[in-house]
This record gives structure tokens, C-alpha cells and sequence, in this order.
């Protein structure tokens, strides 16, 4: 019987994120002002099946989710930082091949994100991003759509984790 449970929890069970956050000075860094939320908004020569949609439904999330967490952005207009986000690896994956086999029909997003401030640029935090959907079956349709999801919401909360600062949006920077 445990057997069986383990096997049913292992299918169940195969979606992941991990974001790790790299900080060049080693110091906190205090984001104060308005930030330009860049994503390349064409196809990605590293991800030739990532469509426009996904790509614009990044950025947009990421705007949305870094304002819930007390960020300004900067729509339109020049921030005092700019996150700017490379894909290195896409895979729309397979809900039907996750459900025959685990593993086999993996949606996979891979993004490095980088915050620099000022005119020159200058690196202040870099942000690693590596998501998959890996196990389960047809109840994981369209993880190509809410893998987006994640990206925005696990990059904004290691942002704000990082930066500290209040929940409040009346209080935070």
C-alpha cells in the first residue's frame, strides 16, 4: 500500500520552482524609485517556441506583481532601475506525455534577471529563475500559460524579500 501511495504522490508531484537571488556587493540594496520592467516582447533565438503572448503576459504579470509587492514601475517612461530579464531556456512541454510519463513532456522556463541602477547601469542584483512542470497529467494543461505566472509572482516576492520594506503599500518605497 505505501508503495502505491508513494507512486501516486511522485505523479502528483512534479512542479517546481527554484529562485535564487545573487547581490555583486554582497550588501542589501534599498530600491528607491521607479522601476522599467524590460522582457524581450519578440521570438528568443534560445526559445524559438516561445510565442509573443507568453512574453507579453511575463512582463505584465511581473509589473503587476512587483506593484502588489509596494514597487513603483515605470510604464512607458525611464526608471531609476531597470530589471531586464533573458530567457535562456524555454520548452512548452506536454500534458498528455507528463500524464503517459512523468517527466517526459516537461514545460521548462529558464530566465536570468538583472536590476541595474542608473545611467551606467551598474549591476546591483542579479535573479535566477528555473521553473517546471514535470509530472502530473491533463490536469496540468496549459502550464506553458501559468509557468508565466510563476516567474512574475517567485521573481517580485525574492525582490521584496531582498529589498525588505513594507507590506504597506502607503509606507514602502
Amino acid at each position: 500500500m505505501r508503495k502505491w501511495v508513494l507512486v501516486f504522490t511522485l505523479i502528483l508531484v512534479g512542479c517546481g520552482t527554484t529562485t535564487t537571488l545573487n547581490i555583486p556587493t554582497g550588501k542589501k540594496i534599498n530600491i528607491v524609485g521607479r522601476i522599467k520592467v524590460e522582457i524581450p516582447q519578440k521570438k528568443v533565438s534560445v526559445a524559438p517556441e516561445l510565442d509573443a503572448n507568453i512574453l507579453a503576459k511575463m512582463k505584465t504579470g511581473l509589473e503587476s506583481e512587483l506593484e502588489k509587492r509596494c514597487f513603483k514601475i515605470a510604464r512607458g517612461g525611464k526608471g531609476r532601475y531597470v530589471l531586464k530579464t533573458s530567457i535562456l531556456t524555454y520548452k512548452p512541454g506536454s500534458a498528455l506525455k507528463r500524464w503517459i510519463m512523468p517527466g517526459w513532456g516537461a514545460t521548462i522556463l529558464r530566465a536570468k534577471s538583472i536590476i541595474a541602477q542608473g545611467a551606467d547601469g551598474k549591476t546591483i542584483a542579479e535573479i535566477d529563475f528555473d521553473g517546471n512542470v514535470s509530472g502530473g497529467g491533463l490536469y496540468t494543461m496549459g502550464a506553458k500559460d501559468y509557468i508565466a505566472d510563476w516567474f512574475s509572482e517567485e521573481l517580485a516576492k525574492k525582490l521584496r524579500e531582498t529589498v525588505g520594506g513594507s507590506s504597506d503599500c502607503a509606507t514602502a518605497s
